[in-house]
């Protein structure tokens, strides 16, 4: 068998995150020349991304899990037997797509999830038993997790999000994100990172900013429209009479233009998270006030490439986010330290080479975080 003969099939659920969509755009977007990809979608909404909690629940009964993998599996034997020489490898990209695939553990073929934070470690680990499975990690706070609950190390493979265009935008269009916004230079505009899995980290921003709001009254907080907990926030916002510190922010905006039209980005997660709007913030040359959790502390250093606060604490939130505002040039400092951290972790090339060396072992029936010969990684 050759190292370039390798078939991946990508199953596609509606409850794909907005971090595993982007990453499977890229691999789609950057083909390997040894690998063939498809993409199938699988269950109720064909594919169709929408933000939904990423804990796995063994919604349906089994004899329709049975039925569905029945149905799926045949799908897939017609996909393969196209390229009968080819080794194919599975890859599920959220917890729906993974409990389509589960019946399909008997036919021992090579499969990979991605793990994200909010996955039960413990019935991963019971999934781990099944077949040739990897995991896929975006931190190591989740690999740790998943070794506690009794995944085999060798099984989960640390692959870093990518940032894709990184380059701040320019104060021509900066004035322009503005006066969409109805903002000015007078203003301190903030950030607020969206969060699919943690409605409370947009509520707390929320609250934070109205407690800065009293000290610096130019303050004015971004709120992406779309993401989970901005109607709770607005309300907050309303109920205070201060509803002029939110901008809901238009589902259409770039990234890269609200955080360039920003002075301060915040990332307050009360837990674990997926860190690839965080990558963006950092990528982007904008200072960050983050929570301080693991996922977040593996990366950043408080004083040196963020402001760290307590999680679920508005009135530190709120203190940190007026030392950021206050000390410009420490932050700009930590920004720029931060920005080219950003660049050396969440690498587009280094996350492709990534995702290629875990295909290529499973296809080869290696351990998912094997290491793969120099040779395979420079063809």
């Amino acid at each position: 068998m050759s190292a370039h003969d390798v078939l991946v099939l990508h199953l596609v659920a509606s409850d794909i995150s907005a971090e595993a969509r982007d990453a499977l755009r890229l691999i789609l977007e950057h083909p390997d020349p040894g690998i063939a990809q498809r993409v199938i979608p699988v269950g109720k909404g064909g594919g169709r991304p929408h933000a939904t909690p990423h804990a796995i629940t063994p919604n349906a009964p089994p004899l329709l899990h049975w039925i569905l993998g029945l149905a799926l599996r045949r799908k897939l034997e017609r996909c393969t037997s196209l390229t009968p020489r080819r080794p194919a490898v599975i890859h599920a990209w959220s917890p729906g797509a993974a409990q389509a695939f589960l019946p399909l553990a008997a036919t021992h073929r090579p499969m990979v999830l991605n793990a994200e934070p909010g996955m039960r470690p413990h019935l991963l680990a019971a999934w781990s038993r099944s077949g040739t499975l990897g995991f896929v990690c975006q931190s190591r706070a989740v690999q740790r997790q998943l070794f506690r609950a009794g995944v085999p190390e060798a099984r989960c493979v640390l692959i870093r999000p990518a940032v894709a265009d990184s380059a701040p935008i320019g104060p021509d269009r900066r004035a322009d994100v503005r006066r969409q916004l109805k903002l000015d230079e007078r203003h301190i505009v903030i950030a607020a990172l969206p969060l699919a899995s943690c409605p409370t980290a947009t509520f707390t921003a929320t609250w934070a900013a109205l407690l800065l709001e009293k000290v610096r009254p130019e303050v004015r907080l971004m709120i992406p429209a779309s993401s989970p907990g901005a109607e709770r926030a607005r309300r907050l916002a309303v109920s205070c009479r201060h509803e002029r510190v939110i901008r809901s922010l238009p589902p259409t905006m770039p990234w890269r233009d609200s955080l360039g039209a920003s002075d301060l980005a915040v990332y307050l997660p009360s837990g674990d998270a997926p860190i690839a709007s965080l990558a963006n913030a950092l990528a982007s040359g904008c200072p960050v006030v983050a929570s301080s959790v693991p996922t977040v502390t593996e990366l950043l250093v408080d004083g040196e490439t963020a402001w760290l606060c307590a999680p679920d604490d508005p009135k530190d939130a709120a203190r940190r986010m007026l030392q950021a505002i206050e000390n410009v040039q420490q932050s700009r400092r930590q920004a720029d330290q931060a920005r080219a951290l950003a660049r050396r972790t969440f690498f587009t090339p280094l996350m492709l080479a990534a995702y290629r060396r875990l295909y290529l072992n499973l296809a080869t029936r290696r351990p998912a975080a094997s290491a793969q010969l120099h040779a395979l990684l420079s063809t």
